[in-house]
């Protein structure tokens, strides 16, 4: 399986990266991620994914289900998108989105394997907004048993110090 994961990342390589690109050359601050969010729906739904938009209430918001494709606990897959003010994504929210639709597609295509149902949420507004919080209020994670994603930093950490957070039960 990780093989075939890893020749599935090789293949599309270069298309991960110009949508990574095309989003770190027109940064959008958070709620104002009309192109971002629009280049990543229609880059899913190059794959066959039904994309819904606005996903609960929110315009850039949006999320890609593959759960009808395994039955079994519902992992959902987190993407940010959003760049900061004077700074651009100097976060990497770009390398956050182009990550995580990546590891969509590779859950997706072995989500029978794996005994998952997966999504991918579309989280805007991660840096100034609380786009996650908006998203939670508004019932997106409702029936979601796991959340995860990926975030850039300088070293590989599995349990980082947050400098916020909240415990949501």
């Amino acid at each position: 399986m990780r093989k075939r994961a890893l020749d599935a990342i090789d293949q599309r390589r270069d298309a991960l990266i110009a949508l990574s690109l095309a989003i770190h050359a027109k940064p959008e601050l958070g709620y104002q991620e009309r192109e971002a969010s629009l280049r990543l729906t229609e880059f899913l739904e190059g794959d066959g994914f039904h994309m819904t938009r606005a996903y609960c209430g929110i315009e850039t918001s949006y999320r890609g289900d593959a759960s009808w494709r395994a039955e079994g606990p519902r992992v959902a897959i987190l993407a940010e998108y959003d760049a900061l003010a004077d700074l651009g994504h100097g976060c990497g929210h770009n390398l956050i989105a182009m990550s995580n639709v990546g590891a969509f597609l590779l859950a997706a295509k072995d989500a029978a394997k794996l005994a998952i149902g997966i999504e991918l949420i579309g989280t805007p507004a991660e840096e100034s907004g609380a786009g996650k919080v908006k998203l939670h209020e508004a019932g997106a994670f409702a029936g979601v048993d796991a959340a995860l994603m990926f975030h850039p930093a300088d070293a590989d950490v599995v349990d980082p110090l947050m400098l916020a957070s909240n415990l949501i039960e």
